[in-house]
């Protein structure tokens, strides 16, 4: 089965109003022998995060976004911060999707009211990765930068390309002659046909790219993704933590898993 990257804090286009530049800090448990431990502890972190916002950000509202992820007043650093404690106390792993692309303005990235540049923003995210022993990072820099990713590409974490193959195997050739990720996000109904999608699967792994099947922003209580996952043997899927759209496909692994097994 799958392990669960689970999304705990969230900003950016994901919410309207003050939020984190990045738009998700998710976690993702590598220990655990089961789905259904991994979940737990997934849901663990999104319960403990809840509890430090409370007592860190003095304007949290308690809302959550569209994905079910935790959003705050607090500058990305310190929800890195936050999220880092959490790991070390449950054993999981932490990522960050940038989604670089939704403040990228064409020729800078617009950091608040800060403009950075390329160079800048590959040295910001290389920062991140080394202060808060990054896992996991989705989309750094804008959707077409390839040979960008490239500069960031290295095997001490996942670099996952989320808009820059938008599950494309067109796109994600020329991520492999580029040599610019080692993880790739999957939604089969981005492509629109589950034959293209297991293109990108089949073509992923078989130039050792880690496929991620992922679910949307606006999420249905469809489970498919759920028995895609297994039945492609997908070692990753990024559903969300909290949600009743997100909730129904853990709950649908862990049915599986207990028949499996």
């Amino acid at each position: 089965l799958p392990r669960p990257l689970g999304n705990c804090v969230g900003g950016g286009l994901h919410f309207k109003g003050k939020s984190t530049l990045i738009q998700e800090f998710l976690v993702i448990d590598k220990h655990s022998s089961s789905f259904m431990d991994a979940a737990f502890n997934n849901m663990k972190a999104h319960r403990l995060i809840h509890e430090l916002l409370e007592k860190e950000d003095k304007y949290f509202s308690k809302k959550a976004n569209d994905e079910g992820a935790w959003v705050t007043s607090l500058d990305d650093e310190e929800v890195l911060r936050l999220m880092r404690e959490i790991c070390n106390k449950l054993r999981l792993n932490l990522g960050i999707d940038v989604a670089a692309s939704h403040f990228y303005d064409g020729k800078f990235y617009r950091h608040y009211d800060k403009k950075f540049s390329r160079n800048e923003q590959i040295r910001w995210i290389k920062k991140l990765i080394e202060k808060y022993n990054l896992y996991y990072v989705e989309d750094p820099l804008h959707e077409d930068d390839f040979r960008g990713f490239k500069e960031l590409n290295n095997d001490n974490f996942l670099l996952c390309g989320d808009d820059l193959i938008a599950t494309n195997p067109e796109r994600l050739k020329q991520a492999v002659k580029e040599k610019s990720i080692n993880a790739v996000i999957v939604k089969p109904n981005q492509i629109g046909s589950l034959i293209k999608m297991r293109e990108v699967v089949d073509l992923a792994k078989k130039f050792n790219i880690i496929p991620i099947i992922s679910h949307r922003s606006g999420e249905t209580i469809d489970i498919s993704i759920s028995h895609l996952a297994v039945g492609l043997e997908i070692p990753i899927i990024k559903c969300g933590v909290y949600g009743k759209e997100r909730e129904i496909k853990i709950k649908e692994l862990i049915k599986i898993e207990k028949e499996i097994y």
